[in-house]
């Protein structure tokens, strides 16, 4: 008798070993999985402060061809956000202020805030399509 109740006891030991591991594991698998989440929120975060800059550099650019005499037309095509879950649709908004102020660009998703840069608008210089764009389309900056 005394036999048979260490081999139950070993099973049991066996059985709490099995299922202690397959919790240790699921805890794994959920953290790495939160983890991957937490990094792609970051990356698109990054991608949407690089078009908000880069919509506030093209204007900015256009302040070095701004002749009195001077005529010119800057197509900037902005870039789409990359995604590794899915494909993820955002909204560029360039509000204009007369020079001295100071104008914004700001690229967002939906749900999230905007990340936005700041610029002077060149005298002179008008932004053809100044409503919320989708990422993907093309900004006009023209000088009439």
């Amino acid at each position: 008798m005394r036999a048979l109740n260490k081999n139950g006891q070993s099973s049991l030991d066996f059985i709490i070993a099995i299922i202690f591991a397959i919790i240790f594991f699921q805890s794994f698998v959920l953290i790495s999985g939160q983890a991957r989440a937490m990094q792609e929120d970051i990356a698109i975060r990054a991608q949407l402060k690089g078009i908000a800059a880069n919509a506030a550099e093209a204007v900015s650019a256009a302040q070095a061809l701004n002749e009195p005499n001077a005529n010119f037309i800057i197509e900037y095509k902005t870039p789409k956000v990359a995604s590794f879950t899915r494909p993820k649709a955002c909204t560029i908004t360039i509000t204009t202020v007369p020079a001295p102020g100071l104008s914004t660009a700001g690229a967002k998703l939906d749900t999230d805030p905007a990340e936005t840069a700041g610029f002077v608008l060149p005298s002179g210089i008008t932004i053809n399509n100044s409503a919320p764009l989708e990422c993907g389309e093309t900004i006009t900056i023209a000088k009439p």
